[in-house]
């Protein structure tokens, strides 16, 4: 932008966490991405699965026993 310069820069004012406070942050984050990396992980493997049992009720190759429906509730 051309009215952004160094003059204008200067008189900005950044606010910055101790390098302490940063290091704590850092590790938070980092924790929480490695939980969500594991909860994808884990509903991939859930959804490869799923895939995999419906494969083998859908072709025939595991039966199913019929079962006598629940009475219904009032």
């Amino acid at each position: 932008m051309p009215s952004l310069n160094n003059t204008v820069m200067e008189r900005l004012i950044f606010p910055f966490c101790n390098p302490n406070e940063q290091s704590r942050i850092i590790e938070r984050l980092f924790a929480e991405d490695q939980l969500v990396i594991t909860s994808h992980t884990h509903l991939a493997k859930l959804r490869h699965l799923k895939h995999g049992l419906m494969h083998d009720l859908l072709t025939g190759r595991v039966r199913v026993k019929a079962t006598e429906p629940e009475p219904a509730s009032a």
